[in-house]
């Protein structure tokens, strides 16, 4: 298995990350505005397997695509580029800006067992993953 340092240098990590941050941006939008795949293919001028495609993250979009996409949904497709090593430091101060914690009242109340990352300024849960 590859190091974190090592995985950031191959151009896989940063389309499968890309295609991650698109699918969620993509699904909260459909969320937020109550519709289905099928309504927002048709909102973006779309087929329903190109927008399924996206969802499951088997595209590999033109920079043009992803433009469009991203205004279609509200959000400034707004890149940065830092060199490795910057954007190395910026991941570990994320991080370590999170605690990995188990939730008591979870097991107290005989439910799946599940690791919550919060935000450690603000409570915020951050993601919640079966333990």
């Amino acid at each position: 298995m590859k190091k974190f340092e090592e995985l950031i240098e191959t151009p896989e990590y940063w389309l499968e990350t890309i295609q991650n941050e698109l699918y969620q941006h993509v699904f909260n939008y459909m969320e937020k505005e109550k519709i289905n795949q099928t309504q927002l293919a048709e909102k973006l001028g779309v087929t329903k397997g190109y927008l399924s495609q996206v969802l499951n993250g088997h595209f590999n979009h033109r920079l043009e695509k992803l433009i469009e996409l991203s205004l279609a949904i509200g959000i400034a497709p707004d890149m940065e580029f830092k060199t490795l090593q910057q954007y190395l430091k910026e991941q570990q101060i994320i991080r370590s800006a999170y605690v990995t914690v188990n939730v008591q009242n979870l097991i107290e109340d005989q439910k799946t067992n599940f690791i919550v990352v919060r935000n450690i300024e603000s409570s915020t849960i951050v993601s919640a993953i079966p333990a």
